[in-house]
């Protein structure tokens, strides 16, 4: 498990035009998670470069607060863009991972809908073989976000073998005025 925790301060912008971008994690061992996301958090992102696995396992995106990581009430599906593999989850935002030699670029916006819900949109390019596209809700959310992982389907049978995985989030007092910034990591 990769964790990584971030604070941010300061920052420069104009109204609402500023994001928080995480530090950029390997994609190794069997999930990948950023901590870190703050309460007021209205969009997240969720971005690979090159992110392969050993299998053709598909990917999810779960999202978390301090009582551990939301697995259940997702309405969530993917499919290539070919139509012709389709693939759902209710426990993750899922990402169709086709065969286990494609690499994934791309990225999923997750948007705060509600005080409890959540929306997601993500397109992937998928080596040569072409795309794919993901959508999807969560519901009935209790507790606040603050974090997020990815992890291939199986939950622990398959690895992440290559490339990297960002995070970016922007809240309701992103890009502020301001100057100057930390970014404690890990």
């Amino acid at each position: 498990i990769i964790k990584h925790t971030a604070t941010s301060s300061g920052g420069s912008g104009s109204g609402g035009s500023g994001f928080v971008l995480l530090s950029e994690q390997t994609a190794t061992g069997t999930e990948v998670e950023f901590t870190g996301i703050p309460s007021d958090a209205m969009e997240i992102t969720v971005m690979f470069n090159g992110v392969s696995a050993s299998s053709n396992d598909d990917y999810l995106v779960q999202l978390g607060t301090s009582s551990g990581y939301i697995t259940s009430g997702y309405d969530s599906s993917s499919e290539i863009e070919s139509g012709s593999s389709n693939v759902t989850s209710t426990t993750g935002f899922i990402i169709s991972n086709f065969s286990a030699s494609d690499v994934h670029r791309g990225s999923m916006i997750i948007n705060k809908a509600s005080s409890n819900s959540y929306t997601e949109i993500g397109q992937y390019k998928r080596s040569a073989t072409g795309g794919c596209q993901a959508y999807g809700s969560l519901s009935s959310v209790s507790g606040t976000i603050d974090r997020l992982k990815i992890r291939t389907e199986s939950g622990g049978t398959n690895t992440f073998d290559a490339g990297t995985i960002s995070v970016s989030y922007k809240t309701s007092g992103s890009g502020g005025s301001g100057s100057g910034g930390t970014d404690a990591g890990q």
